[in-house]
C-alpha cells in the first residue's frame, strides 16, 4: 500500500510539474539511447571469435621483426613453419594454414570471380568451430574444397552439392561438404575452403596464415621459445643475434580482430582503445543527463522545501521523504528507458551505417544483459535522485514551509556541475574536431604518387598472357592517358621474404616487393632520385629491379651506390636498376617499409589506368566493352583514391561516433541550461522588474542573467583545454605520419560551446528582460 502511495504522489508530481518533467525525461532519454547504441556496439566488437569451443587455446602465429630501423609484426609465415612444429613440438594438438586468394568459379559456360577462396590443412576444421550442415567437412585429398551454404544455393540451387564437382579456375574440384555461413564475427571470412596442395616447403617465403591448437596443459611460452628454436636451426638466425627478423610470437585467437596479444603493433580490423573510448563516451552521455538531473532538481529545492516541511510537520520521516524522492527519479528513469528502447531500435540503421556492419537489438539478447540493464536503470534513478533527496529531506520544517532554506552548498554543487558538463562537452567536441583534423591529414597527405584520375581494374591474373594486349586496347582509347599492371598496386598485399645482396651472404634483408610491368612508376607518377626506370628498349629489365630510398638505406647504399649492386633468392638474381622515392604502397598507419619493384615475371593481378578527367563515364564504358572482348568474367573496378580512402574506415567511424556524440553532449548540456535558466530567472522576475523600473536596460539586465554562465564557461575552457589536448596527443602518438594539433580546433570548437549555451541561456533572458515591470510587480 505504502509503495503504491508512493508511486500515485512521484505520478501527480510528475504531471504536475510538465516541463521540468519533460526536460529531466527528455535528457535521461538521450542519455539511456546513447548508452545503448554503444553498447550494443561494444558487445559486437568484443563477440569476435568467441563461438570457438577450444578458441582459448587458438594461436595464431605472428613472425615479429627486432631490426635497427624497424619493429613490426605480420601474420604471414613460411610454409615450411607448419609442418616442422607439427614433427617438433610435443604439446601442440594441431597445426593448420591458411592463405586467403580469389579465384574464378564457371557453371554452365558463365564465370564468376569469387574473393572468398581459403587453402587450409586438413585439421582445420579441427581446430575452427565452423558449423557443417551437410556432408563433412574434410580436406584430406587434393582438388577437393568446402564450401558455405549460401555459395551451394547460388551455384547448386535446391540440390545436395555433396559428391558434386565444380569448376575452380583451371581444375575440376569435388565438393565434401557445406558449412553455415561463417558468423559475421570472425575474423577469418571466407565461403569455400580448398585443400592445400603437395608443395616445396621453403623459410624464405612468406605467403601462409599459421594457427596452432595447444595442449589445454601447454604453456604457449614454452612453445613460443621451441618455435625459436626451430627457426633458429632452419633459417641459420643466430640466437645471440642482437638483430632478429623471424621472432614467434604466439597472439591468442581473441585478440585477433583487436591486433592485441602482441608486443608490437599490427594491423587489425578492430582496434580495442576505440571500443574503451566509446565505453568512456557511453559513460559521459549518461553521466551529463544524470547531472541535468541533479542540477535541475536541486534548482528547485526551494519549491520542494514547502512540500518537504509540510510532510514533517505532519510526522513524515526524512527516510520517507528519501524514498519518496528517489521513487519519483526512479519512475523517471523507468519511463525514458523505454522510450530510449524505442528509439535505439529505430536507430540501429543509422549505427549500423556508421559502424559498417550490420548491427541489431540481437546483440543484446540474453536474459543476462536485460537484467543488467534493468539494474542500469533502476541505479541511474537512485544516482540522479540520491542527492537531491538528501538535500531536500533535511530542511527544518519551520524553515522550509516558509521557503527559508540555505542555498550557498547547493549553488556551489549546482555550479560545480555546470563546470563537469561542458568540461566534458568541451573536450568532446576538441576531440571531434582533431580525429576528423587527422582523418583528413591522412586522406589528404602527399603519398608520392598520384592516385588522381586512376582506376584499378580487378581480377586480370585470370587473364594470363592476355594483360599486355588487353592493355595496349586500352591505351589506344581517347580518354586513357597512360596504363600499367602489376600484380600489386598502393593499398593491395605486397609480397614478403627474405633477400640476400651478391657478396653480402652471410646477411638476409626482408623486404616487401611486387611485380610491375614498364610503365608502373610512370602511370603512378612515382619519381625516380636515381637510376632510370624500366624500359622495353632493354631486354635485361625483366631481371631487373627498382628500390625505394628506404629498402636502399636498409641495404646500406645511397640511392646513387645502389644503382649496379646486385640482390637474390635462390636462383633468382636481379640487378638495381633505380631508386625511387619514397611512396605509401601502405595506408600511413604504418611507416615506410623497405620495398623493391621487380620487373614483369608473374602474371598480373591489377591494371591501373590513368584516365583524362573529362568524359570518365564514356571512357569507363569502352573499357568495358574491351574487357568483354577478352573475358566473360564480370568487369570490376574502382577508383585507386576511393580504394586507398577505404584504408581509414575505423577513424572515419570514429570521427562520425564522436561528431555524433559530441552533439548529443552539447544537447545534453544545453537542455540543462535551458531547464536551469528557466527556473533561475523565474526566481528573479521582481528583481528583474525593480530594476527596469530604476533605469537599467534590456542589454544590462542580460549581460547580469547570463554573467554567471559566462564564467563558468570560462573555468570549464580552462579545465578541457588541457585535458582533451593531453588525451589527443597520446592518441595521436599511436600514428608514424600525424597532423599538428593546431589552435584552430581548440578556437572552433570552444566558440561552437560557448554560442550554444548563450543562445540557450539568452532566449529566457530576453524574455524576462522584455517583459513589462507592471506586470512582474503587480503582485507586490
Amino acid at each position: 500500500m505504502m509503495l503504491k502511495n508512493y508511486i500515485k504522489i512521484a505520478w501527480r508530481n510528475i504531471i504536475k510539474n510538465r516541463l521540468y518533467s519533460f526536460i529531466n525525461i527528455f535528457g535521461l532519454t538521450i542519455g539511456f539511447t546513447g548508452s545503448l547504441l554503444i553498447t550494443i556496439y561494444v558487445i559486437d566488437e568484443l563477440s569476435y571469435d568467441n563461438f570457438h569451443e577450444n578458441g582459448d587455446q587458438i594461436y595464431r602465429v605472428l613472425r615479429e621483426f627486432d631490426l635497427p630501423d624497424l619493429k613490426s609484426a605480420f601474420q604471414y609465415t613460411p610454409s615450411a613453419l607448419a609442418p616442422t612444429v607439427q614433427e617438433s613440438i610435443s604439446g601442440v594438438d594441431k597445426v593448420v594454414r591458411v592463405q586467403p586468394y580469389s579465384e574464378t568459379v564457371r557453371v554452365n559456360e558463365k564465370s564468376f570471380i569469387e574473393s572468398s577462396f581459403i587453402m587450409a590443412d586438413d585439421g582445420f576444421f579441427d581446430v575452427f568451430d565452423f558449423n557443417i550442415v551437410e556432408g563433412k567437412a574434410e580436406l584430406e585429398q587434393p582438388n577437393t574444397l568446402v564450401i558455405s551454404k549460401t555459395m551451394a544455393e547460388k551455384y547448386f540451387g535446391n540440390e545436395s552439392p555433396v559428391g558434386k564437382m565444380l569448376s575452380i579456375g583451371a581444375l575440376e574440384m569435388e565438393v565434401t561438404g557445406v558449412i553455415a555461413d561463417v558468423p559475421r564475427n570472425s575474423h577469418l571470412q571466407f565461403h569455400f575452403v580448398t585443400a592445400t596442395p603437395p608443395q616445396q616447403l621453403n623459410w624464405g617465403r612468406n605467403n601462409f596464415i599459421t594457427y596452432l591448437l595447444l595442449d589445454p596443459n601447454q604453456s604457449a611460452d614454452l612453445v613460443t621459445n621451441q618455435i625459436a628454436e626451430l627457426i633458429n636451426v632452419n633459417t641459420g638466425q643466430s640466437s645471440d643475434a642482437a638483430n632478429h627478423d623471424f621472432i614467434p610470437h604466439l597472439q591468442p585467437l581473441e585478440g585477433v580482430h583487436f591486433g592485441t596479444g602482441v608486443s608490437v603493433s599490427i594491423t587489425a580490423m578492430g582496434n580495442i582503445a576505440y571500443v574503451y573510448l566509446f565505453i568512456a563516451l557511453a559513460c559521459f552521455i549518461l553521466v551529463l543527463a544524470c547531472v541535468n538531473f541533479i542540477n535541475l532538481t536541486t534548482a528547485r529545492s526551494v519549491e520542494k522545501s514547502r512540500e518537504v516541511g509540510i510532510r514533517k510537520t505532519l510526522g513524515g520521516q526524512r527516510t520517507q521523504i528519501i524514498i519518496q524522492f528517489l521513487g519519483e527519479a526512479v519512475l523517471l528513469s523507468a519511463i525514458a528507458a523505454c522510450i530510449a528502447l524505442a528509439i535505439a531500435q529505430f536507430s540501429l540503421p543509422l549505427l549500423s551505417s556508421i559502424a559498417g556492419k550490420s548491427l541489431g537489438m540481437n546483440s543484446i539478447n540474453s536474459g543476462f544483459i536485460w537484467f543488467v540493464f534493468g539494474v542500469f536503470v533502476l541505479s541511474v534513478g537512485i544516482l540522479a535522485g540520491f542527492y537531491p533527496s538528501l538535500v531536500v529531506s533535511r530542511y527544518q520544517p519551520s524553515r522550509a514551509v516558509k521557503g527559508v532554506v540555505t542555498r550557498s552548498g547547493i549553488n556551489w554543487f549546482r555550479n560545480g556541475l555546470v563546470v563537469f558538463q561542458f568540461v566534458a562537452s568541451i573536450s568532446i567536441l576538441i576531440s571531434t574536431g582533431i580525429v576528423y583534423k587527422q582523418l583528413q591529414f591522412m586522406k589528404s597527405t602527399g603519398l608520392g604518387f598520384n592516385p588522381d584520375e586512376v582506376l584499378l581494374i580487378e581480377q586480370t591474373g585470370f587473364l594470363g598472357s592476355q594483360v599486355p594486349v588487353l592493355k595496349e586496347e586500352l591505351t589506344s582509347l581517347s580518354g586513357v592517358q597512360e596504363a600499367a599492371s602489376g600484380f600489386s598496386m598502393p593499398g593491395t598485399f605486397f609480397i614478403n621474404s627474405m633477400w640476400q645482396v651478391r657478396n653480402r651472404s652471410e646477411e638476409s634483408y626482408n623486404l616487401d616487393y611486387t611485380f610491375v610491368d614498364f610503365d608502373y612508376l610512370k602511370t603512378l607518377e612515382i619519381e625516380l632520385v636515381a637510376g632510370r626506370d624500366f624500359s622495353s628498349n632493354y631486354s635485361s629489365d625483366s631481371m631487373a629491379v627498382i628500390l625505394n630510398e628506404t629498402a636502399a638505406s636498409e641495404f646500406g647504399w645511397s640511392p646513387v651506390e645502389a644503382i649496379g649492386q646486385e640482390i637474390y633468392q635462390g636462383s633468382l638474381n636481379f640487378t638495381v636498376i633505380g631508386v625511387a622515392e619514397n611512396f605509401h604502397y601502405e595506408s600511413l598507419h604504418s611507416e615506410i617499409y623497405p620495398v623493391a619493384l621487380f620487373g614483369p615475371i608473374r602474371n598480373p593481378r591489377y591494371i591501373a589506368v590513368k584516365t583524362s578527367s573529362e568524359n570518365t563515364p564514356e571512357t569507363i564504358a569502352s573499357m568495358k566493352i574491351i574487357w568483354e572482348k577478352f573475358s566473360d568474367l564480370p568487369f570490376e573496378y574502382t577508383f585507386l583514391s576511393d580504394f586507398l580512402s577505404n584504408q581509414y574506415q575505423a577513424e572515419d567511424r570514429l570521427s562520425k561516433v564522436f561528431g555524433t556524440f559530441s552533439l548529443l553532449a552539447i544537447l545534453l548540456a544545453c537542455i540543462g541550461l535551458l531547464g536551469l535558466s528557466s527556473y533561475m530567472i523565474s526566481t528573479r522576475t521582481k528583481e528583474i522588474g525593480i530594476r527596469k523600473v530604476l533605469g537599467a536596460r534590456e542589454s544590462q539586465i542580460i549581460l547580469l542573467l547570463n554573467k554567471q554562465l559566462l564564467y563558468l564557461l570560462v573555468l570549464a575552457t580552462l579545465v578541457a583545454i588541457p585535458a582533451s589536448g593531453l588525451i589527443m596527443q597520446n592518441w595521436l602518438a599511436n600514428f608514424p605520419y600525424r597532423a599538428s594539433l593546431g589552435a584552430e580546433v581548440f578556437l572552433i570548437s570552444v566558440s561552437v560551446a560557448f554560442l550554444l549555451a548563450l543562445i540557450t541561456v539568452s532566449y529566457h533572458s530576453l524574455k524576462a528582460a522584455s517583459v513589462n515591470p507592471v506586470e512582474t510587480l503587480k503582485s507586490e
